[in-house]
Formats: C-alpha cells, structure tokens, sequence
C-alpha cells in the first residue's frame, strides 16, 4: 500500500510540473505584437468583439435577431466563425475592464491559452483511461501530457485569440467524457455539453463526429440504447449550442432548429475561395502536394523529436494490440482509422493549412506517450531533450521585438520625411505606425493581380515614383513563385528582384527565426519554407528595398522579353 500510495504521490507530483510548464510556455509572451494584432484572424475578431455589446437582458442574449452580441445585427457581413469564445472573451473584458481594442488581447489571448493549457489535462486523463488496465497507465498518462506540452504548433496557437483552440479543447474533453460512458447517462450528457460548446466555436468539431459516435457505439449493450443516447447526445448538444452561441440560428424559436441562412451562405462562400473566386491567400495551395501538411505537420507541428516518438509508440502499439482488451482494441482501432482518413481527407482539400489538422495533435500525444514510457532512460533523453530544445528555441520568439515592429522603430529612425514607400496589398503595410513629422506616403501595389503587359505597366510606373519597397513577410514571394503558370512575369520579378537587378536595393532584412540561444553560441532554425500562416504572423521576414537608378523601360524589358498576351 505504501509503495502505491509513494507512487501515486511522483505521478501527481510529474502532472503538476507538466501542468505547471505547459502554463508557463503558453502564458508567456502574450504580448508578442505589443498588442498591434499582427494575426488577420485575431485582428478581425478583436475588431467584431469590441464593436459588439453586451444584451439587457438574457432574453435579448438568446434573439438572434436583437441581440447586440450578434455580429450580423451590427453590418458584419462576412462571418464564419463561432460565437462562444467571443461572447466569453467579451464578458471577461467587461468584468475586467478591458473591452477596447488596445486592451483586449490582455483578456483574450490569457483565455485561449488557459483553454489550450486544459487540453494537457485532457490528454492525461484521456491516456489513463485508455491504459487503465495497462500497469504503466498513470507513466502513459504524464508522458502523453508531456508530449502534447512540447508540441510547437498547439502552443503557437494558444499565444492568439482565435477560435482553433477552443474547438479543439471541446473535442478532446468530448472524447474523454465519452471514455467513461460504459451506458451511463452522466457522461453522455457531459460530453454532449463540450460537443455543442465546440459547435459553438467552430463548424468543423463535425468532423469529430464519426469518432465520437464509433466509441459511443462500441461501448454500448444494445442498439436501442446506442439510438436512444445517441438522440440523448443530440439534444443536449443542440441546447447547449443554443445558449453558447444562440447566433448560429435563424431564430429565438428553440424548437426551429434552422441555422442563419447568412451564416450558411458564409461558409458556402468560404469553400469556394480559392475554386470558384479568386482569393490571394490560397494562391500558396494551388500547386500544393498531398505531403505538403505531413511535412508541416513532422517538421513544424510536432517538431522532429515528438514525431519520432509517435512513430515509435504506433509500432510499440501495433505489437501489444492483441493483449489489449476488446473494448480497448475498438477504441484504439477507431482513433487511429479517424486520424488517418482525416489526414487523408484534409490534405486532399484546397485549404491544407495546419490548424485544420488541429484536432490530430492531442491523439497523436498518446502515441508519443506510450513510446516515452517504454523507451529505456538513455533513449528517453535522446528524444525529449531535442524535443525541449526545439520547442524552446520556437518560444524564444516571443522574448524577441516582432520583426515588424524593429522594422517599423528603423524606418522611423532611418528613411527622410515624406518618403514614399510601396507596400504589398494583401500584406500589412510597414511602418505599423509613424512618429510626428515623418509623413510617409504609403502606397498600395496589387502583385496577386493576374499579369498582363497593362499590370505591370502600371506597377513600373508606381515604382519610378517611390522611394521604397517594403516587403513586410513572405506571403506574396513565397506563394506567387510556386504558381508560375499563374504568374510568370510577377515569378521572374520576385528573382530578380532578390537579385538586386531591377532598380531596387535591399537595404534592410529583419527576421526573428526560432532560435536556441546557449549563450555562447546560437542555432537558428530557418522555417521561411513553413506555412505561410505558420511563419508570416509572429514571426515574419521583413525586407527594405531602397530605389536606385530605377527606368522602366529597362524594367519591362528584364521582365517582359516577349509581349505576353493581354
């Protein structure tokens, strides 16, 4: 009993310090933009929240059609996301006294990372459940928690208000309620009440759905019972979504069930971006490779160390799978048949950007969690130390001024008043801001602007009358030159333009790559050929381009050696 109760004392005491670190990582450097919201995603929801207001009455907050909480009521015509985390985010700002857009992020990017913090509770209790007849269960259980500590991604995501990490926390407490259902009524309904606050966040917990209900079914006596709490897990996920997020509806009418046909319309419009409309953003997955999100996925989201991990704990599992339980076979079949046909299916899309492969991330933990457990001392280190010093050396960016920012302090000190600088459309325009006197002349050039002799005809007269080329990331030349059936000019611009042979000199490149400072040395990780979204909001590269000896015909005639077609 002792010894039980000794052992007991170091796996609590390990969770604690898991908990503990996993807090820290994703409590620091909240303010990593000094609050100037250089995530579009973050920016558009700070801006929806603050304009919002909070209803009179509870009655109010449940009309869609009158609530002052509905983005749609106040002439936001584009939404797409869900309202809980906002409607949370927005009462905690007034309880605090931070709802205005300058302050708003000290509320909201805590509150995500405190969600995604809750998700490493959620992989532990999940992997001690799974393992419970397992007598390393409880070591499972702390090394999955480590594992998804460590990951890169999931704590990128946790430093932005954003809704991708509210879902994701619905999903994994989800799952686990729906562990402990062996028939049992109370934890339906808790697993149903996370389900429907996910619908609440983001439309895409549905595709969750197909697990949940597999486990739900491998657990249950009869049918009957598995179609009855199926209904059980319905209804309480839909009441739950009404009074989360009570805008996902077209009425007040609790028993029309009938969504928002603008929010229908929305996400219907969001699919075709990129098919059907031209929309720049998704020039990047044009020529994209179905193993393009496995190399971000290895290399960026897991990080190198974790990935080796839970390719050893998916081998380690293949061979004790037989000495596994029946129920616990079903389960483990069915969260590794999910994961892979999601991967599949998701990388199959237009849109593979990683934090739609977010769900996998704390199932993949439990792989990782069972390799660490069974790995001898000497290899444990061998894995998790690089694992630490990979994701350290991605926090390390968040000690570091964001790129902009330095670049916007260097213009500001550097380049003459009235100066005019050329900025990219679709890209934020440098300096973020000006001190007194400068009076910079921003000017906007289109490049994802399909080429034609009349583009840039127009673009070289734009760039004989500025002084300076800012390039404030890598969205535009990163993403264009991979397209270059789609833009062959704009392509060939971009390599000479790196060449310094079209009247623009650079002058200035700012970049904070992860880097893992010792002290005595450093080692910097080049992620420029990650994600666009991954690399182009905390941690962009900027570049300065300063004109020269600039002539357009010279310019047309390098880009243009024959006359394209209009």
């Amino acid at each position: 009993m002792k010894s039980i109760l000794n052992s007991n004392r170091k796996i609590a005491l390990a969770l604690a310090i898991v908990l503990l670190l996993g807090l820290i990582l994703r409590l620091s450097g909240r303010g990593w933009d000094q609050g100037l919201y250089l995530n579009p995603d973050e920016r558009f929801l700070v801006m929806t929240a603050t304009a919002l207001k909070w209803p009179n009455s509870f009655s109010q907050y449940l009309n869609p059609q009158t609530s002052p909480l509905n983005p749609y009521n106040i002439d936001v015509g584009f939404f797409v996301y869900g309202h809980w985390p906002l409607n949370l985010a927005k009462g905690l700002a007034i309880v605090f006294q931070k709802d205005n857009y300058t302050f708003f992020y000290q509320v909201a990017r805590p509150l995500t990372a405190i969600i995604d913090w809750s998700v490493i509770l959620a992989v532990f209790l999940i992997a001690r459940q799974l393992f419970l007849k397992h007598p390393k269960h409880r070591q499972i259980a702390v090394f999955s928690a480590l594992a998804y500590t460590l990951m890169v991604f999931p704590l990128q995501q946790a430093h932005f208000f954003t809704v991708d990490s509210f879902v994701n926390a619905c999903f994994v407490w989800s799952l686990y309620f729906l562990l402990l259902y062996k028939n049992k009524l109370g934890p339906i309904v808790a697993s149903a009440i996370f389900f429907g606050l996910g619908l609440g966040s983001k439309i895409n917990i549905v595709y969750t759905l197909p697990l949940l209900l597999m486990i739900m079914f491998f657990q249950v006596s009869d049918k009957r019972r598995f179609l009855l709490h199926s209904g059980l897990f319905g209804l309480v996920s839909y009441l739950t979504l009404r009074f989360a997020d009570p805008y996902f509806f077209a009425s007040a009418n609790i028993i029309n069930p009938l969504p928002d046909p603008r929010f229908v319309q929305n996400l219907k419009m969001l699919s075709n971006f990129g098919k059907d409309i031209f929309y720049p953003p998704a020039v990047q997955w044009i020529n994209s490779s179905f193993t393009l999100p496995l190399k971000n996925l290895i290399i960026y989201g897991l990080g190198p160390g974790i990935s080796v991990l839970i390719l050893i704990g998916l081998i380690k599992l293949i061979k004790i799978y037989q000495n596994l339980g029946l129920l616990s076979q079903r389960i483990w079949f069915c969260l590794i048949i999910w994961v892979f046909f999601f991967f599949v299916w998701q990388a199959s899309q237009m849109g593979k950007t990683m934090r739609y492969f977010l769900f996998m991330y704390p199932l993949l933990a439990l792989f990782a969690g069972m390799a660490i457990s069974y790995l001898k001392k000497p290899l444990r280190i061998l894995l998790l130390v690089p694992a630490l010093l990979w994701l350290l050396s991605f926090i390390h960016i968040y000690s570091l001024p964001h790129s902009r920012i330095t670049a916007t302090n260097w213009l500001n000190q550097n380049l003459a008043a009235n100066s005019v600088l050329v900025w990219e459309y679709w890209d934020d325009p440098l300096p973020l801001f000006q001190i007194s006197g400068k009076n910079f002349r921003l000017v906007p050039a289109d490049f994802y602007e399909k080429d034609s002799l009349s583009k840039w005809r127009r673009l070289s007269k734009l760039l004989s009358k500025s002084d300076y080329l800012v390039l404030s990331s890598n969205r535009l030349w990163g993403s264009i030159p991979k397209v270059p059936e789609l833009y062959p000019i704009t392509s060939r611009y971009y390599s000479l333009l790196f060449e310094n042979k079209l009247g623009y000199q650079k002058i200035r490149e700012f970049n904070s790559f992860p880097t893992l400072d010792l002290g005595f040395t450093q080692f910097i990780i080049n992620d420029s050929q990650g994600e666009e979204a991954f690399t182009v909001y905390d941690h962009p590269q900027v570049m300065i381009f300063k004109r020269q000896e600039f002539s357009e015909a010279k310019f047309l005639k390098l880009l243009i050696p024959k006359k394209p077609s209009r």
